[in-house]
């Protein structure tokens, strides 16, 4: 699900959407890391900028980072690609609500996807985005680091690692996600101008007929959870011809690692930025 909804969103251009999104404590910006087959993330190094502890455990540091201005966004419901949003036109009556929604709403959204995938999500408060400028040191740093990091968590094997240039975090995230096509989410907001992509921000109200709605709120009053990072994402791929892939390819352009639990396989690590303008998810 996870990978399915990942790949769902990134028309946003924001980057990877996480279906549980993480806290911005362990997930930031120069952090380094892979998500499990849970969707969840695992940190491998908490921040590349901290030099002491990258010499402590024998990776290289960075050069050239230079972090962006924090900025702030206020955000209307995302949804993903097959998903439509209608706007009910709202008549006097009751009747006219639809279920569960009171009649204090003054906009309607109603979202159905044409597909066998639906996804919608919602950040009420302010959403606020964190990174760095320039994606070429933290490339530089992947490649430079690709054997210190294989040696260090193996699990890289068989998960992606990505190194953190930028995310986009808020407070309080709610989550819609769908299979029927028959089924429709219906979000009602009490105000007069509606702001965002598709409709307002802010706190909404729930159709009965919407259910499936997941929350997730920081533990922290000023906590931050991370909906949308990009960055360096790493694939290592086994080499079947183990060393002897190493002449055959000399002079190539590849960065090769050899895995040091067993010094007759060999890695070929492929690095690229997944960001804007850059959201290709890739095969796994």
């Amino acid at each position: 699900m996870a990978t399915r909804y990942a790949e769902a969103m990134q028309d946003h251009s924001y980057g990877y959407g996480l279906y549980t999104p993480e806290p911005m404590e362990i997930l930031k910006p120069g952090s380094c890391g892979y998500l499990d087959d849970r969707g969840r993330w695992q940190p491998v190094v908490y921040d590349i900028t901290d030099q002491a502890s990258l010499k402590a455990e024998g990776f290289k540091a960075p050069s050239g980072l230079a972090r962006m201005p924090s900025q702030t966004h206020t955000w209307g419901p995302k949804k993903s690609t097959s998903v439509s949003c209608t706007k009910p036109a709202i008549t006097a009556g009751v009747s006219a609500f639809p279920t569960g929604i009171p009649v204090g709403a003054s906009i309607v959204l109603d979202f159905q996807t044409s597909s066998n995938f639906g996804a919608v999500l919602h950040c009420p408060q302010t959403v606020v985005e964190e990174g760095y400028f320039h994606r070429n040191p933290f490339l530089s740093w992947a490649k430079s680091n690709a054997g210190a990091i294989l040696s260090s968590q193996p699990e890289v094997k068989d998960h992606p690692l990505w190194v953190v240039t930028g995310v986009h975090a808020s407070h309080d995230v709610w989550l819609n996600t769908w299979t029927e096509r028959e089924k429709h989410v219906t979000m009602g907001f009490s105000v007069t101008q509606p702001v965002g992509e598709i409709g307002p921000s802010g706190e909404f109200l729930r159709g009965s007929s919407a259910d499936g709605w997941t929350r997730s709120t920081a533990e922290k009053k000023d906590g931050k959870l991370v909906v949308f990072f990009s960055g360096v994402r790493m694939k290592y791929r086994w080499m079947p011809f183990g060393k002897t892939s190493l002449y055959e390819m000399r002079g190539a352009e590849l960065i090769m690692v050899i895995d040091p639990s067993n010094e007759e396989d060999l890695y070929e690590v492929d690095c690229h930025y997944v960001g804007p303008d850059h959201n290709i998810i890739g095969s796994e």
